[in-house]
């Protein structure tokens, strides 16, 4: 059951500190500062995959922050 959600990454993390949930989440969302979540790699063969789409608006132009962080994951999936 999906009990809060929001787009707030900052905010979901602050709920898993304080004990009140768990979250699936990508490791570009975590910082050197969130030594103090626990995580685990899932990597195994064997778990259910998802797919994590990236969207803006086609007539938008991207601004440079926007160009950056498609080329770090450009940069990721293409290693």
């Amino acid at each position: 059951h999906i009990l809060y959600q929001t787009s707030n990454v900052e905010a979901l993390k602050s709920v898993v500190r304080e004990g009140l949930g768990m979250t699936l989440i990508t490791t570009l969302a975590l910082r050197e500062t969130d030594h103090d979540m626990h995580y685990i790699n899932l990597l195994n063969k064997n778990l259910p995959t998802f797919n994590i789409y990236l969207l803006t608006r086609q007539n938008v132009p991207l601004n440079d922050s926007q160009q950056a962080i498609l080329q770090i994951i450009d940069d990721f999936i293409n290693k």
